[in-house]
């Protein structure tokens, strides 16, 4: 928050626009562009076989 007053007192002195973005949803609502599967998460079993993957439709926060 520190760093954030100087600038934003900066840009009101220059009159310049200051646009705030959400990084961390930026990652949840990104379109992939491969398949990506993954095991199931604990306690949230779709099926009862324990090997079942389930197919990511969008990007989850840090995935690699």
């Amino acid at each position: 928050m520190e760093a954030i007053k100087p600038i934003l007192s900066y840009a009101c002195s220059k009159k310049i626009k200051v646009y705030q973005m959400d990084i961390k949803s930026t990652f949840l609502n990104g379109e992939l562009e491969e398949d990506i599967y993954m095991k199931q998460p604990e306690g949230f079993q779709l099926s009862k076989d324990k090997n079942f993957m389930c197919r990511l439709n969008k990007d989850l926060y840090g995935l690699k």
